[in-house]
């Protein structure tokens, strides 16, 4: 997937860029972020991971299962994502759920038609009634949540992340295994890498043979409308062009020209010491 990403240019700009003969480690892999046009080093995009369960699932997630198991099972894909936000994206919620796929989809899908602002009421009323009762967490609680992420409301974040991602999870004899998907829900389409859809759903182990054994359901990934009064204010601006050494903040403007890299040639700096 990262090889085929590297070779694909649009507009003459890799998504993913892999040093050539490199071996596949993070120092080596660069993604291009979707909100400065920087290409920045996988291994030095710093996050925090933030878990929002019912307490019957905080027995998972604090005794029942290692954290450490956890984050290995995850951590691919809450790296990818990362890394493709230079700014306001190193919060990463993450809502545990006991659903089935179909269910899951099917609450996207209702938070995206929400977020168009179309609905009255009373069909907003008529369409969460008729998701299926009986879940766990309900999904009154889950909106609850969602609705508070995309406003921006909790303090220690300050921001409204770019993405929000569903663990599904499956309760087994008192414990929880991870034999679900998770499923990234972004608050606009232009928070979204390129191809994303195409990630592969196995667990990537040389041994594994299991064509859907993977914790990432990409294609499944969906965006909210944009603008929409259910996301509050962004903190960020996107579709911006800026030098790409990361604190420089000169941006390639039709009055300031950035200049192009002379080994590379896919990156901008807006001078040669910067370069």
């Amino acid at each position: 997937w990262y090889r085929a990403r590297g070779s694909v240019a649009d507009q003459g700009k890799r998504a993913v860029a892999w040093k050539t003969g490199k071996m596949f480690q993070p120092d080596n892999l660069f993604f291009r972020t979707v909100d400065t046009g920087r290409l920045l080093p996988m291994a030095l995009a710093d996050f925090r991971v933030q878990l929002y369960a019912v307490e019957s699932h905080w027995v998972f997630v604090e005794t029942q299962k290692p954290k450490d198991q956890f984050a290995q099972e995850t951590m691919h894909g809450l790296v990818l994502l990362r890394n493709v936000h230079d700014y306001g994206g190193a919060d990463m919620p993450i809502i545990i759920v006991n659903w089935q796929t179909p269910i899951v989809e099917a609450a996207l899908d209702y938070w995206v038609e929400s977020s168009k602002n179309q609905w009255s009421e009373a069909e907003r009323a008529k369409q969460f009634a008729s998701m299926h009762p009986g879940l766990n967490p309900c999904l009154y609680q889950v909106d609850r949540c969602v609705r508070s992420l995309l406003r921006g409301d909790d303090p220690d974040v300050g921001y409204v992340a770019p993405v929000i991602v569903f663990s599904r999870v499956q309760p087994t004899n008192m414990l929880i295994q991870t034999s679900g998907k998770c499923f990234p829900l972004f608050t606009r389409a232009s928070h979204a890498l390129p191809g994303l859809e195409s990630f592969p759903t196995t667990c990537g182990a040389p041994q594994c043979d299991e064509p859907d054994c993977g914790y990432w359901n990409m294609k499944a990934a969906r965006s909210l409308h944009s603008p929409s009064p259910m996301v509050g204010k962004p903190s960020r601006k996107d579709d911006r062009v800026v030098c790409n050494l990361w604190g420089c903040e000169v941006q390639h403007t039709e009055t300031t020209k950035l200049q192009q890299c002379i080994k590379c040639k896919e990156v901008l700096y807006c001078s040669r010491p910067h370069q």
